[in-house]
């Protein structure tokens, strides 16, 4: 038997290699290329967010809310383990809130599976105490810098006396009332103080846009929609200004408040702009209204009929006096389905019921006569933008105290607010059509004493075809508590005895569109017993006769533009102790300033006559003082019946 030769393991390895390498050519062989495959990583999934319905609840004590939680699309309320910082304050159990005591608390939201938790706030509100105030409900600020924010409890500043409770600290502090930026990120504010109920306001920090949830809405006439605003995740949407690009064409199209889109009753496409205080880049969206509606209606018996067998008015047609509150639907489908839209209240609808409280929608174009005559327990009335006539006496005798009127107001009917208790009369400053406001509009208003017209004269003057407001006669007349008048620019027109028996009128301005003062117009026959201040506008080129004629004014001063004052245009205005004619006077009528100031002794009038003046009428000056003129005018003996005259250098 032969000897046994061990070869070890690794020797035989290699000789293995040896004979595959002479089969491949030897050692100097190009060894083989073969393929790289590339090593992929397993992708991480990213875990999703959670996202909530709201951040913030308020709710009285004793009552519920709910909030709704979902993750990625899908509905986890009811798994989502909710963890308030004070239980004793409200607890949530499967979305369901409930308020428990007066005050705030934080509540945690976990889900598994999610990113990370999130946190919304519940405000516990008692009924029975006072509630903070502030200044301003959302703050945005760079990094380092600081802001102040003003609170008040019953109109008492209590800024330095309240505690600040930032939800998270890393992101602003509050010390004082002076909120100061730490970092990025945005944070609610808790503002507290004992017996009172809270307060919440958010600081964002460092964030420059807002995002919308949707850019585009499509709606019919009269219907909703709601959009989403955020800053840096945080909910804006109460907290934003919205503005509707509101133009000739697409007027009353649409309203936004708070997220809340209703689209009004015309159609066409607008632009609403959102904007933050603190951040530079506003946002938009656009909303497109479709007029389905079938046609126009008015409110008369037949409509309201109809709206009341739908359930949208609570008394019969011939209990309609009854009805104690009512709001106007824009529009109603009858039994086909058809949708029609109320544009115009019908005559005498509403006449001697007992309304409190109506609400006129923005379909309404018409208000007709009588339709809330004598309605006494009516106190206030809102005049939506739409509307664009008041019919006569469509608010007389009523309890309306308080008149907003809008941006489409046209005209104001014949005794319209006559012998009412409007006590206030506001015309929105963006109203660019309001061109008449007929005689005794607001006749015989006992309490009325205060009136604000629109005196946007630059704005009228862009829009083709628009022209001034005229007031004619006695639109104003018997207002025995109006104690000043202010004429604005827009008035181009003011009809005669507008103001009469105004007896307790003191003040009086009349605008620079005004460009004649009528015959009699301020005169004491008008029994304004009290009226001493006058301001007549630069536009105003004639004084008619007897236009101030024995009214108490003490000084008036005549414009530039003033050519002619009329006969016996400041007669007998015994307490007329200062008087400038201004340069552009030429004619200087009879008697124009006979007995002027004669009873204010030494002080009596004494004037000047321009020289550019080239009539004065006899006795235009009777008992006046003294009469100063130039040598280019010529006068025998005492001139125009002054009792002195002393010539001037010219």
């Amino acid at each position: 038997m032969g000897k046994i030769i061990k070869i070890p393991l690794m020797c035989t390895f290699l000789f293995v290699i040896g004979i595959f390498l002479s089969a491949c050519g030897g050692g100097k062989s190009t060894p083989p290329t073969y393929p790289i495959i590339p090593i992929i990583p397993t992708p991480t999934p990213v875990a999703p967010e959670i996202q909530l319905s709201n951040t913030l609840f308020e709710i009285n004590i004793g009552d519920t809310d709910n909030i709704t939680v979902t993750l990625d699309g899908e509905n986890v309320t009811e798994e989502a383990i909710y963890t308030p910082d004070d239980e004793n304050i409200a607890t949530v159990e499967k979305g369901l809130i409930t308020a428990h005591n007066q005050g705030t608390t934080i509540v945690n939201v976990h889900v598994e599976g999610a990113k990370e938790d999130k946190t919304f706030i519940v405000n516990v509100i008692d009924p029975e105490l006072p509630t903070l105030k502030l200044s301003q409900n959302v703050f945005v600020l760079k990094v380092g810098q600081t802001d102040n924010i003003t609170v008040t409890l019953e109109d008492k500043d209590v800024t330095e006396d309240v505690n600040y409770r930032p939800a998270n600290e890393a992101i602003a502090t509050v010390e004082k009332g002076i909120i100061t930026a730490l970092s990025k990120g945005a944070t609610d504010v808790i503002v507290s103080l004992e017996n009172a109920n809270n307060a919440i306001f958010t600081v964002n920090v460092d964030l420059t846009d807002l995002q919308l949830s949707k850019s585009e809405f499509e709606l019919n006439i009269d219907e909703k929609a709601e959009i989403e605003v955020t800053c840096n995740g945080k909910i804006v949407t109460k907290d934003v200004t919205y503005t509707v690009n509101k133009t000739t064409e697409d007027e009353n199209i649409v309203t936004v408040e708070e997220g809340i889109i209703k689209s009004q009753y015309q159609g066409g496409e607008t632009t609403v702009t959102v904007s933050l205080k603190g951040i530079s880049n506003d946002a938009t969206f656009t909303v497109k209204v479709k007029d389905d509606s079938v046609g126009d209606v008015e409110l008369n018996k037949t409509v309201y009929t109809a709206l009341y067998d739908l359930g949208l008015v609570t008394e019969s047609y011939d209990n309609r006096k009854k009805l104690t509150e009512i709001n106007i639907p824009g529009t109603y489908k009858d039994n086909d389905g058809n949708k029609h839209k109320i544009t115009s209240i019908g005559e005498y609808i509403f006449k001697d019921s007992k309304l409190k409280t109506v609400t006129i929608p923005n379909s309404i174009i018409t208000i007709n006569g009588y339709a809330f005559e004598s309605c006494k327990d009516l106190t206030e009335i809102n005049i939506p933008d739409s509307v664009q006539t008041l019919g006569t006496k469509v608010f007389k005798d009523s309890g309306v105290k308080t008149v907003n009127i809008g941006t489409g107001l046209i005209t104001i009917g014949k005794y319209a607010f006559a012998s009412s208790a409007v006590t206030t009369i506001n015309i929105s400053e963006s109203n660019k059509v309001l061109t008449t406001i007929e005689e005794y509009a607001f006749d015989s208003c006992d309490a009325l004493t205060e009136i604000v017209l629109p005196n946007n004269v630059a704005e009228r003057t862009k829009e083709e075809g628009m022209t001034g407001i005229e007031i004619k006669k006695y639109a104003f007349s018997e207002c025995s508590s109006l104690k000043e008048l202010v004429i604005p620019d827009t008035v181009t027109e003011l009809g005669k005895y507008v103001c009469s028996n105004c007896t307790s009128l003191e003040t009086l301005e009349l605008g620079n569109g005004i460009t004649e003062i009528k015959e009699e117009q301020f005169s004491n026959k008008n029994n304004l017993d009290k009226l001493v201040t006058v301001t007549i506008g630069t536009g105003v080129k004639t004084i008619e006769k007897k236009a101030f004629a024995d009214s108490k004014i003490t000084k008036i001063i005549i414009p530039d533009n003033v050519e002619t004052i009329g006969i016996e245009a400041f007669t007998a205005c015994v307490n007329l102790t200062t008087v400038e004619i201004g340069k552009g006077v030429k004619t200087i009528g009879t008697n124009a300033f006979s007995g002027c100031g004669y009873y204010q002794s030494a002080a009596h009038l004494k004037l000047t006559i321009p020289d550019q003046v080239e009539t004065i009428g006899a006795n235009a000056f009777s008992k006046v003082q003294c009469i100063y003129y130039t040598q280019n005018l010529t006068a025998e003996g005492s001139p125009w019946g002054a009792e002195s005259y002393q010539i001037i250098e010219n």
